[in-house]
């Protein structure tokens, strides 16, 4: 069995692995932990004390407006998807997931905290 955790933002670098593991009917699966932005960016731009960063704006850092459907786009692609945002719910995909002899993604939202309140380190 495998399972890949990743968050949305590095997961947009690589998408069409979905189409790949559906193709090749690779029974992978993938949770994704959504906050519905690029946060790793945010950080290394603060942690550089980027001007931009330091005032708070991060242009195109923020995967809203339209919010990207994790769900609908694993579909399209060909896996099975679904949004789950209670832990029990987590839980039990994951169980149930291993069953399934297929390629399958879990989007759950997280939360979606600004890097400046953040502590990394």
């Amino acid at each position: 069995p495998v399972l890949g955790i990743l968050g949305e933002g590095a997961s947009m670098y690589g998408i069409q692995g979905l189409w790949s593991a559906a193709h090749h009917k690779i029974p992978v699966k993938f949770v994704i932990c959504n906050n519905a932005q690029y946060q790793i960016l945010k950080v290394c731009a603060n942690e550089f004390e980027l001007p931009q960063a330091q005032e708070g704006k991060y242009e195109a850092m923020d995967l809203r407006e339209p919010e990207v459907d994790l769900v609908a786009l694993a579909q399209s692609l060909g896996v099975q998807a679904h949004r789950a945002s209670d832990p029990d719910e987590v839980s039990d995909w994951l169980k149930e997931s291993f069953d399934v002899n297929e390629p399958m993604l879990l989007d759950v939202p997280i939360a979606r905290s600004s890097p400046s309140r953040l502590n990394y380190g």
